[in-house]
């Protein structure tokens, strides 16, 4: 026998199916793409060596590490260019209810990593 506090209706049977059915008729909340996300994880570990180097070689005495991005370079060319499919099939494959914010940064970050190496191999002075 359960007991209920003096003024309230006693719990019953219909209860436990009411709040299934109003949980379930609840709109689900907005999904985030799995690809757009590999797509921006993918392109930071491509950014992010070559930025630390960047930023080592501002230090005085320091700009011979300048020569790590002969090495660097292709790795972001190739790890840039990945991010840019993954973004680029995020946003094509995108459901209705998922957001779009991820593949357009992981596309947007994917192209910035393809065109730096490429537009300092073949930039004006080329």
């Amino acid at each position: 026998m359960t007991t209920s506090a003096p003024g309230s209706t006693p719990p019953s049977a219909n209860d436990a199916a009411f709040t299934e059915q109003t949980a379930a008729s609840q709109p689900a909340t907005r999904g985030r793409s799995a690809l757009g996300l590999a797509a921006v994880i993918v392109a930071a570990v491509a950014l992010l060596p070559a930025v630390l180097l960047v930023l080592i070689s501002l230090i005085p005495g320091m700009n011979p590490v300048l020569w790590l991005l002969i090495v660097v370079l292709p790795v972001v060319g190739l790890l840039g260019f990945v991010a840019l499919i993954l973004g680029i099939i995020a946003l094509v494959k995108a459901r209705p209810g998922v957001s779009k914010t991820l593949p357009i940064v992981g596309t947007a970050l994917g192209a910035f990593a393809v065109l730096a190496p490429v537009s300092l191999v073949f930039g004006w002075w080329a």
